[in-house]
């Protein structure tokens, strides 16, 4: 499963509710009247902000080191999203150029992983793409594309 936490701060704010803040992003601010409703709603507005990134073509940063901080966890979903966006975005290859990679690789795919007479993922020639699949959660495993 993928998983990405994100420190925040959190800490009384003048009007006595709690103010959660996040040192990776300065777009992203919450509150709650105690802090563990604060700190609830931290994951909906950190989810907000990444995706409202993504969607607004801007850099997503990766979580910087707690340091005692409580952490954040976005969903899964959001995370492995995210990780995809932020190395598509490094190695400068949009979502359509993935797609093309991806659908050129079906034929190959189906032929290496299905019938009676399959030559094995190992002998088909694309083991690097197939393990791009099935590692989807590892970050590095993105750069067969490159």
């Amino acid at each position: 499963m993928v998983v990405l936490q994100y420190p925040a701060v959190v800490e009384r704010d003048d009007n006595g509710t709690w103010l959660v803040t996040f040192p990776d992003f300065d777009d992203a601010v919450t509150f709650g009247d105690t802090r563990e409703q604060a700190l609830a709603h931290a994951v909906d507005a950190l989810e907000t902000v990444i995706i409202s990134r993504m969607n607004h073509k801007l850099a997503v940063p990766t979580p910087s080191p707690g340091r005692g901080k409580p952490l954040v966890s976005i969903s899964p979903l959001t995370a492995a999203k995210a990780l995809l966006y932020s190395e598509l975005r490094a190695q400068n290859i949009s979502i359509r150029q993935l797609a093309q990679k991806l659908r050129g690789e079906e034929e190959t795919g189906r032929r290496c992983s299905s019938g009676p007479f399959t030559q094995g993922a190992r002998n088909c020639g694309h083991e690097r793409r197939i393990r791009l699949l099935m590692n989807w959660s590892n970050w590095s495993v993105f750069r067969v594309f490159s």
